[in-house]
């Protein structure tokens, strides 16, 4: 019998489409997230024909619902249009939301000079300036309010004024507006991708004090009483701890990270266990297991009015900790997950949690489908998408009985399942791989747990007595948890080999993953020796594509001039030896800009010759001359032979030493020169007709032999 029509004749005795199994939330999902994507793809085109057409197809769902007792055959369409609907849907709501293209977006509108007005909805602390999110709300123009919409990258100067700002309050400034740029170097972090995925594309630096003014916005409004109460929190904190425990304390209570160091960032992230101290779905989690374990010794539960107010309880304890821990994307995130979780439990359904999470992702992505590309909606739904595959069995799986050792197992399976699902994005993204994740990772949810019980005590105690002999005892015991905590991280960081380092992990080999990921849970749950045998190619597959993808790997040499601000630097890679000429780099910078891309060709140090000590160089059969506007002479002429120039430190075309060129020569105009001297050199490579490439529009120079 075809396919079709034993589905056909298997819907004629029921009353609905199409089963979709445990999980009938699944499909119009995945057709939501295709919708948005291919939308993506096509650069948001925005219209209403997309809208019209889903709007169309929704009634034709109706109609064939309500004809499907009569005639059972249109079931099978229905649920088709129906799923045709939403992938509409979600095509026209991802142009829908796409700012850039809307009519009142700041950009379109802005003109250099303008005053610019809006809100603050985040700030970030940093060494030089403090970065504010700014959603832009006027530009003034002309005596007048111009309403418009977007938002933007604020950095103000560290001073007194710029202290006094919070959360919730109101700026309007002037300065020059700058696009978002990608990186200069391969492999670095990409700035410009990571904050369109939050609707930031532009920035405005200010320099001076007099260039914006501060309007301070009353304390009763939301955002500015969960400010007060988080600096409340934080200052409980401070009599008790001090150093890396109050660092840690602070990120992973109420999302406060500005304490951390360099090295304990380090050792967590080299632990896999970073994400406890970024407040996200496993701290919402647990406060949603504090409130449930509270109610446990009610009896409201036998009720169902005790159970609404149990739900409602519980979604407002949700709520007011995302917005005292700074209601982050991620945090938001988790607590529309939590709460359509609550809620279901009113009406004592226990829904499967894929559906659960299809459910918040349906509502979250229609109401900002740029969420499909941040990494952090990714990682939380992925990481739970993991604990419901593989928890379950491996905890079976574990030895041991008993209360205490089923509370480990359960740690660790947890821990293990979340580290599976996650491990798609975190190869592709990270490109590392934590070896220990199932010790230090099992042990340091068991550690937040902890912590987030003692300090939600802590702040509730503080906050009904001030300091007392309770927040004393609360204040000691949460120390103690952080302090071990950091001990046994410490302790996993320095092991030999803790951290799995990839060079290269293309995206086509995360999609491997991924769906041998989905044959693994398969083969664990219905015990298919197909599925292990499909899983293990895949994941064999997925690991000879990354390796064939590796760059550099196959050629005999390779070449990197960086873009690196004030400074010049090359390296040069062959299979037997790397080596490098420049200047002396910061290391933060080294670590920025330049390790990446060292990471990625597979070598980490390399010795360092300064560049001025010849005006010439070469790298195999490249020949290199130097023009250095610091030189107390000009520097040598070109030869026949030369056919790279690398030009420093503000050379001009002006001062070229000679007019006797090479047709092949390629000008490179590293970042050592300011960015006035760009189109003097485009310029001037146009008229002599030869190639230049500018690093600081085009980046880094990267050559292959």
């Amino acid at each position: 019998m075809p396919f079709f029509a034993y589905v056909v004749e298997q819907q004629a005795y029921h009353s609905g489409p199409i089963a979709w199994g445990k999980f009938p939330l699944l499909f119009p999902l995945l057709a939501l997230l295709a919708g948005v994507g291919v939308s993506n793809y096509l650069d948001r085109p925005v219209g209403n024909t997309s809208l019209v057409a889903a709007t169309i197809c929704l009634s034709l769902v109706f109609v064939t619902h309500a004809l499907r007792g009569r005639y059972f055959w249109l079931k099978v369409p229905g649920t088709i249009l129906l799923l045709v609907a939403v992938f509409l849907g979600g095509f026209w709501r991802a142009g829908e939301t796409y700012v850039v293209k809307d009519a009142r977006f700041f950009a379109s509108q802005y003109e250099e000079g303008t005053f610019v007005g809006g809100r603050i909805k985040r700030i970030r602390p940093g060494e030089n300036s403090l970065r504010a999110e700014v959603d832009v709300v006027y530009l003034y123009k002309d005596s007048t309010n111009l309403p418009v919409k977007g938002r933007l990258l604020l950095y103000l100067p560290p001073d007194i004024k710029s202290a006094s700002v919070r959360a919730g309050d109101r700026v309007v400034f002037r300065g020059r507006l700058d696009t978002l740029r990608g990186p200069l170097n391969p492999g670095s972090f990409d700035g410009k991708a990571y904050w369109a995925t939050q609707g930031i594309y532009h920035r405005i630096y200010l320099r001076d004090a007099g260039d914006w003014r501060h309007i301070r916005v009353a304390g009763w409004g939301v955002a500015a009483r969960a400010e007060k109460v988080r600096r409340a929190w934080f200052k409980s904190f401070q009599h008790y701890l001090t150093g890396d425990e109050l660092a840690v304390a602070a990120a992973l209570i109420i999302g406060q990270k500005d304490l951390l160091t360099t090295d304990i960032r380090s050792a967590y992230s080299d632990t896999g266990a970073m994400h406890v101290l970024a407040v996200s779905g496993l701290h919402v989690g647990i406060i949603f297991l504090i409130v449930q374990l509270l109610f446990k010794f009610t009896p409201l539960r036998t009720n169902r009015y005790g159970r609404i107010v149990e739900t409602l309880i519980t979604i407002a304890a949700i709520w007011l900790f995302a917005f005292v821990s700074g209601l982050s994307p991620s945090v938001q995130r988790a607590a529309i997950m939590f709460t359509v979780v609550a809620s279901g439990r009113i009406v004592l359904r226990d829904s499967y949690l894929i559906n659960t999470l299809a459910a918040a992702a349906l509502i979250m992505l229609w109401w900002e489908p740029d969420q499909i590309m941040q990494v952090g909606f990714q990682l939380s739904f992925m990481a739970l998408v993991g604990i419901v595959w593989f928890a379950g069995p491996l905890q079976r799986w574990l030895p041991g009985r008993g209360r205490v050792v089923k509370t480990i197992k359960s740690g660790v399976a947890a821990s293990v399942g979340a580290q599976l699902g996650t491990l798609p994005v975190g190869l592709y993204v990270f490109r590392s791989f934590p070896l220990y994740f199932v010790l230090s990772g099992s042990a340091v949810v068991i550690f937040a747990y902890l912590a987030m019980c003692v300090g939600v005590l802590h702040g509730v105690l503080y906050a009904i007595a001030g300091f007392s002999w309770a927040t004393e005892v609360t204040g000691w015991l949460l120390g103690r948890v952080v302090e071990t905590q950091n001990a046994f991280i410490y302790f996993f960081s320095r092991l030999p080999g803790g951290v799995y380092e990839l060079r290269s992990f293309p995206l086509l080999s995360s999609l491997l993953v991924a769906l041998g990921l989905v044959a693994l849970a398969a083969a664990v749950h219905y015990r298919r020796w197909m599925a292990w045998m499909l899983s293990v190619l895949l994941f064999v597959g997925a690991g000879f594509y990354a390796r064939s993808r590796v760059p550099g790997d196959g050629r005999a040499a390779t070449l990197t001039v960086y873009h690196l601000r004030g400074k010049s630097l090359v390296d040069y890679r062959t299979a037997s030896a790397s080596v490098a000429v420049g200047d002396e780099v910061d290391p933060l910078d080294l670590n920025f800009n330049v390790a990446p891309n060292r990471k990625m060709l597979g070598y980490d140090s390399v010795a360092l010759t300064a560049i001025d000590t010849s005006a010439t160089f070469q790298f195999g059969k490249l020949n290199w001359v130097v023009l250095d506007k610091e030189r107390t002479t000009s520097g040598p002429a070109m030869s026949p032979g030369t056919n790279h120039l690398l030009v420093r430190n503000g050379f001009r075309p002006k001062d070229f030493p000679t007019d006797d060129l090479p047709v092949e020569l390629q000008i490179i105009v590293d970042g050592s020169n300011p960015a006035y001297l760009n189109d003097d050199w485009q310029a001037f490579a146009e008229q002599r007709g030869l190639a230049v490439w500018i690093t600081g529009v085009r980046g880094a120079y990267v050559w292959f032999e």
